[in-house]
């Protein structure tokens, strides 16, 4: 298995999932991926788990926060893209029509964390690596592979995302008319 020792700038670095349901969420991916876990506790009580693959650091699942848990929103995954500075990509977001929604915020030393939503919907995490770097493994059967943005103004999101990271993006025409873009 190819270990990552560092992620590139604009590169999917990272991915968790916020549940209600932590062992659930367990159980589950433990079925799926059989991922092995380490528990650590949180200061609102429940505990988060990191997740690892062949003893490789690959994920985190984590309990809502109490404003998801209030409004009873479903478990979601969110995907982290590397950067080298988050304050001055989260600039550079709003500048390209982007909104940021959360942060740039320190993490104690393990990095910088912020999220944002490119125009036309959608969110993203924004990950500046200190000394956690995002997944050990990617591209790897129970890590990181693939990852989506669902939006109903896809396009929005094309040149947003090749404005901040230069992304190149190829365009898979439907049957519909309409287009995928990878």
């Amino acid at each position: 298995m190819p270990k990552v020792d560092a992620y590139q700038h604009g590169e999917p670095c990272w991915a968790d999932l916020q549940t209600p349901d932590v062992e659930a969420a367990k159980n589950f991916y433990s079925g799926v991926f059989g991922w092995t876990y380490r528990d650590f506790p949180t200061p609102d009580g429940p505990s988060y788990s990191q997740a690892f693959t062949d003893g490789e650091l690959v994920s985190v699942i984590a309990p809502q926060n109490p404003s998801q848990q209030a409004a009873g929103d479903p478990a979601r995954w969110n995907v982290y893209f590397a950067a080298t500075d988050a304050a001055s990509l989260m600039q550079d977001a709003v500048h390209a029509g982007g909104t940021a929604e959360f942060g740039p915020e320190d993490v104690g030393d393990t990095g910088v964390l912020a999220f944002l939503a490119p125009p036309g919907g959608g969110t993203t995490g924004i990950w500046q690596a200190g000394t956690h770097r995002g997944s050990s493994l990617s591209n790897e059967p129970g890590a990181l592979s693939w990852a989506e943005l669902s939006t109903p103004e896809p396009q929005a999101a094309v040149g947003f995302f090749q404005e901040l990271f230069g992304h190149e993006v190829t365009e898979y025409p439907q049957d519909d008319g309409a287009s995928y873009s990878a």
